[in-house]
């Protein structure tokens, strides 16, 4: 459902993202999932920093798994009209005393490092 769209990677390419991350009653972990440039879900616990940091690196390695949403998280009663909603209000402000949802969206630029491998840095806006 959610195959990455082809995405050229090469010095230069800037790529947004956007991620939510909820706790609505989850003890230790917690789900969370990338909403752009595709959708990809998680339920180990992972962070912002880290769903981005994984899927740069996937992409610079042409090794990006596609997600089926359905499958991964819509068993869990998780609908992804919902959560898209729930990630513009919270980057809205909005806050979610039980839930907890945390909205961020990040934008990355393909960037050539110093050994001449790609890598990436935040674009400042």
């Amino acid at each position: 459902m959610s195959a990455p769209k082809a995405i050229e990677i090469k010095e230069g390419t800037e790529i947004t993202f956007d991620t939510l991350t909820w706790r609505e009653g989850w003890e230790f972990d917690h789900p969370s999932i990338l909403l752009r440039p595709f959708v990809k879900y998680y339920e180990d616990a992972r962070d912002h920093e880290r769903i981005v940091e994984d899927i740069m690196l996937d992409l610079i390695l042409g090794d990006v798994e596609p997600d089926n949403f359905e499958e991964d998280a819509g068993w869990r009663g998780f609908r992804l009209d919902t959560l898209k909603r729930r990630f513009a209000e919270s980057l809205k402000g909005k806050t979610f005393p039980k839930a907890w949802y945390d909205a961020k969206r990040v934008t990355m630029r393909v960037v050539r490092e110093k050994d001449g491998e790609l890598g990436w840095e935040e674009v400042k806006k």
